[in-house]
């Protein structure tokens, strides 16, 4: 089902900037989860489990330099889609929580392309 939830995200050819290529990716990863409610907590119950997410994996090592940079994107995007999705459905429910994570994925996201081995 994960898989089947980003068989339709389409990802810009890899331009040799590989934190160019990564940020991209997984902007439009983390975008398209949180358009589908519940997609966080199912992509992490898949991965959990390895019923699933081998489309994510895929997109982002195509253009990572390494599987530890990501796996720390992958858990990036769950994290804070999850977060985020949980946050707007509480908020939704007239709960008054803390603003969602969106900025703080992308500085976080930058922090992690920015020190690890990317060239």
């Amino acid at each position: 089902m994960v898989d089947r939830l980003l068989a339709d995200v389409n990802f810009t050819p890899p331009t040799g900037d590989t934190r160019h290529d990564i940020t991209a990716r997984a902007e439009r990863l983390y975008d398209t989860i949180l358009e589908t409610r519940d997609a966080a907590e199912l992509v992490a119950s898949a991965l959990a489990l390895g019923t699933g997410g081998e489309r994510m994996r895929d997109s982002l090592n195509a253009v990572s330099p390494n599987a530890l940079t990501t796996d720390a994107i992958m858990a990036l995007i769950i994290g804070h889609a999850t977060l985020n999705q949980q946050r707007t459905q509480a908020q939704a429910l007239g709960v008054n929580v803390s603003p969602t994570t969106t900025s703080t994925f992308r500085q976080a996201l930058n922090l992690v392309t920015g020190v690890s081995s990317i060239a």
